[in-house]
């Protein structure tokens, strides 16, 4: 959704400038998601004059310009694997435990497992996705976080 924003062919494009010019609409991305925007800088060439800019700058720019809010939430859980007492980011405890209801992809988890974070402090309650598969498991996502998940093509 995020890096669609800066390239016009992509098929998300529209919803995208679409989203991040909605008024009173607050968006929160984790640093997961800066990591993977750093992830993606170094490897795509968006359609905007970046051949000076570094991956600092740019990530930067789009965080600013897409009004994104980047939080983190430090919080561990304690947890038992095979048989050793570990602690482990929380984020990774829940998205290990929706990882046999979702049959998800790794990253999928670890950022539904956020957005429940996110949820259970009352910040935010939709979590917004062009990704097909979790798009595809909705309904399950719902029941099992109480997270809605919206296709940025529909969002009214």
């Amino acid at each position: 959704m995020i890096i669609a924003r800066y390239k016009p062919k992509d098929p998300l494009y529209e919803a995208s400038e679409k989203l991040f010019k909605t008024p009173n609409l607050t968006l929160y991305i984790s640093p997961l998601t800066v990591l993977e925007l750093y992830s993606v800088l170094s490897r795509v060439k968006l359609e905007v004059p970046t051949e000076k800019l570094a991956i600092n700058s740019m990530v930067h720019f789009i965080i600013k310009d897409c009004k994104l809010n980047v939080i983190s939430i430090p919080l561990m859980a304690k947890r038992s694997i095979a048989g050793h007492e570990t602690t482990i980011p929380i984020e990774y405890d829940i998205a290990m435990k929706l990882s046999h209801k979702l049959k998800l992809r790794t990253l999928d988890l670890i950022h539904l497992a956020y957005a429940s974070l996110l949820k259970r402090k009352g910040i935010a309650d939709m979590f917004i996705t062009g990704d097909k598969e979790i798009l595809e498991c909705r309904e399950e996502i719902l029941i099992a976080t109480g997270i809605l998940v919206k296709d940025p093509l529909n969002l009214e």
